[in-house]
């Protein structure tokens, strides 16, 4: 099995990538909780799946710092692991923001 984990900062392409990913044909799970990684990847494993793409925000609280751990595991069960972690310049971000400015509260 192959897993393409995708992370990165906060509007660096996280979802666009995953989009991508699903359309080259992987199963795509978008802005999963670091901490469910693991039964994710044992779960799809028996259900037949073998290329699957997972898109984790580092604001996943504390899980994040978990996940180095978390990977290794998921190797031991015979996962091969390919991680992309996308960057953007502080000058994209901010571009990217002001054109779609979050919801106002109620």
């Amino acid at each position: 099995m192959q897993l393409f984990l995708i992370s990165g900062l906060s509007g660096s392409g996280k979802s666009r990538r995953a989009q991508h990913a699903g359309r080259q044909r992987l199963l795509c799970v978008d802005n999963l909780p670091a901490d469910l990684l693991d039964t994710l990847v044992q779960h799809l494993r028996h259900a037949g799946y073998n290329n699957i793409a997972v898109s984790i925000d580092v604001r996943s609280a504390n899980s994040v710092q978990r996940l180095p751990s978390l990977l290794q595991q998921i190797k031991q069960q015979e996962v091969d692991v390919h991680v992309l972690f996308l960057d953007a310049q502080t000058e994209t971000l901010v571009k990217r923001f002001s054109e779609n400015p979050p919801p106002a509260s109620a």
